[in-house]
């Protein structure tokens, strides 16, 4: 009997029956009934010979063809066409870039043949070429398609697991400020908004989206991608739910007047979007990048926002309140932002 499972790009039929392991994932429950059915049906056309058609059928099924798979079926259906769009090349880079050897040249092996050697191969191999944050970014991606092809039947379990450590990849955490001085020369090249009308250009967006992760500490995925539901003007908080957040966990955010004015300032009827569907296509970081190397600024990135915002809300909020609305769990992340020393704030003890 097939078992459903609603999940947040759609509906995961999983149908198990004489020794046939198989699952996909719809838009619908209806069409995942209709699948399901379908298919035990064949299964019992099969009879008691179902489970070894469906194991010599998984064995025909390459690497390539379930990256495939999962760029049509999984990453297609992910919240932003820019989530889309940077799968999309990840998978294009691994089946011909020698930088991910093996990869490249297991693209048409039997995806039950890769083995957790090769997966500790590839890893060595990027390291050579990227930072370890970029490796954990593509392992992420990896070892998702391989839990997919477990789902889909195509192999019984994923070479990722404890036979290959990740837990080494780390690397210092970005800590950037961003000085007034750059703020002002970023909005300059971002089309020179003025920060008062309403965005006429792309890069005008972009500074506003900039401009408010700066006031409100937001993600950029956080920013770009706000829905009308979340925004909540009258009271002033931004509600996001936790599978918007990178920390899984649901948050409300403070806005400032500034914010608030911001919001205003780029909202856009046109979709559900916040900002509008045009803006949720926009590639902001490459934009921004663009702009920051016409600039005599260095090594500015667009994410630098939410340090200097958060650093900037210390002076203002008490630190849970700072912690509240960065979304963090540990209030070891949320006192760093505190730079004020005993000679600074001794004097409040003396009162």
């Amino acid at each position: 009997m097939a078992t459903f499972e609603k999940r947040k790009h759609g509906w995961f039929v999983r149908v198990q029956k004489k020794g046939v392991r198989e699952g996909r994932t719809f838009d619908t429950r209806t069409d995942a009934k209709a699948w399901a059915d379908k298919r035990e049906k064949e299964i019992d056309d099969l009879g008691s010979n179902a489970g070894e058609v469906a194991e010599a059928s998984r064995n025909k099924v390459s690497l390539k063809e379930v990256m495939e798979r999962y760029i049509k079926e999984v990453s297609s259906k992910k919240e932003g066409a820019q989530s889309f769009k940077r799968e999309r090349q990840r998978f294009a880079q691994m089946a011909i870039n020698p930088e991910h050897w093996p990869l490249n040249e297991l693209m048409d092996t039997l995806v039950a043949d890769i083995e957790p050697h090769h997966i500790g191969e590839w890893k060595t191999t990027r390291l050579n070429f990227v930072k370890p944050g970029t490796v954990r970014r593509e392992r992420n991606f990896l070892s998702h398609v391989f839990t997919m092809a477990v789902e889909w039947g195509y192999i019984k379990e994923t070479p990722f697991g404890k036979k290959v450590k990740f837990n080494d990849l780390k690397d210092g955490e970005r800590d950037r400020g961003v000085a007034d001085s750059e703020i002002e020369e970023m909005i300059f090249a971002l089309d020179d908004w003025d920060g008062k009308t309403k965005p006429a250009t792309t890069r005008q967006v972009v500074a506003l989206l900039w401009s408010l992760c700066l006031e409100t500490a937001m993600r950029l995925q956080e920013a770009q991608f706000l829905t009308l539901e979340e925004v909540d003007l009258k009271n002033g908080v931004i509600d996001l739910p936790a599978h918007r957040c990178k920390e899984k966990r649901k948050k409300t955010l403070g806005l400032s007047t500034r914010a608030i004015d911001l919001l205003n300032l780029g909202k856009d009827s046109g979709g559900n979007y916040w900002f509008g569907d045009a803006t949720a296509k926009i590639a902001v970081s490459s934009v921004f990048s663009h702009a920051s190397n016409k600039t005599d600024i260095d090594d500015l990135q667009f994410r630098d926002s939410r340090h200097e915002a958060l650093t900037r809300l210390a002076e203002k909020l008490e630190p849970f309140e700072l912690a509240r609305q960065a979304g963090h769990t540990n209030m070891n992340r949320t006192l760093k932002y505190y730079r004020k020393t005993a000679r600074e704030f001794g004097s409040k003890l003396r009162r």
